[in-house]
C-alpha cells in the first residue's frame, strides 16, 4: 500500500517561569512541532515568538519543555493500493 504524509498530533509540554503550559498542534515533524507550539505559546503570552524560542532552545532548553507524539495519522491511497 502506498503511504501519503499527513499531519500527526503532537503535545509540547512548556514550563515557562514557573508556569507549565500543555499545547497541542498538528505537524509532520517534531521539529515543526517545536516551532508551531512555540508560535502558539508566544501569543498566548503576548509576547516575540524569539523571545519563546530562545528561551526553549532546542540545544540547552531540554529540561525545561518536551514534545511527545500524542496521535500518528496515516494515510492510505486506496487507488495507488490496488495497482
Amino acid at each position: 500500500m502506498a503511504e501519503t504524509r499527513v499531519k500527526s498530533l503532537w503535545r509540547g509540554c512548556f514550563n515557562y517561569a514557573g508556569e507549565m503550559h500543555v499545547l497541542r498542534c498538528f505537524a509532520y515533524s517534531q521539529e515543526q512541532a517545536w516551532f508551531v507550539l512555540c508560535r502558539m505559546l508566544a501569543k498566548k503570552k503576548g509576547i516575540e515568538t524569539r523571545a519563546v524560542m530562545s528561551r526553549f532552545d532546542r540545544n540547552w532548553g531540554q529540561r525545561q519543555y518536551s514534545i511527545e507524539l500524542e496521535i500518528e495519522y496515516r494515510e492510505v491511497d486506496e487507488c495507488a493500493a490496488g495497482s
